[in-house]
C-alpha cells in the first residue's frame, strides 16, 4: 500500500478482506505520535483491529510490536 492509502497492484488479492491476525505485515502501518511513545494507526483495516484505540478523531495503535511496525513503515517510504 502506498502512502496515499491506495492499494498497490500486487497487494490487491490479499487485502480484499480483513486479515485474520493483527498486526498483519501487509496492511499494518503506524506513524510516530510523539511525545509519549504513542503511534497513530494508519492500517487499511484499522476498524477491525483489536489493538486500535479511538481518541477524538485519532486512532492509536496499542499493539506491543508497534515500534517494529513503525520501523517497517518508515523503511517503505
Amino acid at each position: 500500500m502506498s502512502d496515499t492509502g491506495h492499494l498497490n497492484a500486487g497487494d490487491a488479492p490479499r487485502l480484499r478482506s480483513p486479515p485474520v491476525d493483527f498486526p498483519d505485515p501487509v496492511p499494518c502501518r503506524v506513524k510516530d505520535a510523539t511525545p509519549g511513545g504513542y503511534f497513530y494507526c494508519l492500517g487499511l483495516w484499522s476498524s477491525h483491529c483489536p489493538h486500535r484505540l479511538n481518541f477524538g478523531y485519532s486512532q492509536f495503535c496499542l499493539h506491543p510490536t508497534a515500534p517494529e511496525i513503525l520501523a517497517r513503515s518508515a523503511g517503505e517510504s
